[in-house]
């Protein structure tokens, strides 16, 4: 179990530093898919918050990454894709079960015009690309290379990097 599992996240504003919270931006990334793996969701968040400090030097949202064996996560993230109670199965991707959620019923509630500019640029940074590509823009962010195993992803260090479009052709070459 993920630290912080079981506890029960509150719904929350977004504070200066932040330009919406985690609930409205995860809401806006399922409106895009019918169905949508976990891993893709807490990937296309991640990028996000790198699309948001590239273009104002400011959190996406407040929510807190760690790495693990093959993507970036957040527990935040799941526990809020769990309060949705979506229906969902399991797959297998390699040797792990993961939850592939139906997100048909979601609607988009309403949206700033900073944060809809940063999740519109990463939904069209990242449409037709597989779950694996949009994870492997991901994994080439330093902050995230640097991270140990569990070890707290110091989104920090990952102001003024590239923006998510400079990403994808990273990882397209």
């Amino acid at each position: 179990m993920k630290s912080g599992a079981g506890r029960k996240r509150k719904h929350r504003q977004q504070t200066p530093g932040e330009i919406t919270t985690v609930r409205t931006a995860l809401r806006y990334f399922l409106t895009n898919h019918d169905r949508i793996l976990e891993e893709r969701a807490q990937a296309l968040m991640f990028l996000g918050e790198i699309e948001a400090l590239a273009r104002s030097q400011k959190r996406l949202t407040d929510a807190t990454y760690r790495r693990d064996a093959y993507n970036v996560f957040s527990e935040e993230i799941s526990q809020e894709l769990r309060m949705l109670n979506l229906p969902h199965r399991s797959v297998y991707r390699g040797e792990h079960r993961v939850p592939v959620y139906d997100t048909r019923s979601i609607s988009i509630e309403e949206i700033g015009g900073e944060a809809e500019g940063v999740l519109m640029a990463v939904v069209d940074s990242t449409t037709g690309l597989s779950t694996d590509k949009i994870v492997e823009m991901c994994r080439t962010i330093p902050a995230v290379r640097q991270a140990q195993l569990d070890e707290e992803v110091d989104l920090s260090t990952a102001i003024g990097i590239s923006s998510v479009a400079d990403l994808r052709n990273i990882v397209e070459e």
